[in-house]
């Protein structure tokens, strides 16, 4: 069920859900659910025996889906790779504002630090100094 990945951001180790959609064995566990309800209330097929079965399909995948996003977002450094994919300068906002929460909050002092690498910015047209090749010591 869950995975051990590394974030792409600070690069320390979580666990997220691998599963985000209700799978088919489940839709027959609901089937069977419902089916066993309406023959225990009213011993007969009924029509709520449908209805308890899209109540918890649904019910199921929307659980499914929100326990899987809450798991992708790091809970060192607050990066959210959805959030980048759809726009990279939110997403840095919301990871400076979690780290500057973080600086205030006792709880994350003896939690392991995001290691966070400065970005360095290329130059175009840097040349290095010249120096001579030719020195002797």
């Amino acid at each position: 069920m869950k995975q051990k990945v590394f974030c792409a951001f600070c690069s320390l180790p979580q666990k997220i859900y691998t599963k985000k959609h209700v799978h088919f064995f489940e839709l027959i566990l609901f089937a069977g659910v419902g089916a066993i309800l309406t023959h225990l209330i009213w011993q007969d097929f009924h029509i709520v025996g449908p209805i308890v079965f899209c109540v918890l399909a649904m019910s199921a995948e929307t659980v499914h889906r929100l326990r899987w996003r809450a798991s992708v977002k790091c809970k060192h450094c607050g990066f959210d790779p959805l959030l980048y994919k759809q726009s990279p300068e939110e997403a840095a906002q919301t990871v400076k504002a979690f780290l500057d929460r973080r600086k205030e909050d006792p709880l994350y002092l003896l939690k392991p630090q995001p290691q966070i690498k400065p970005i360095i910015k290329k130059v175009k047209d840097y040349k290095p100094s010249s120096v001579s090749k030719d020195i002797q010591l």
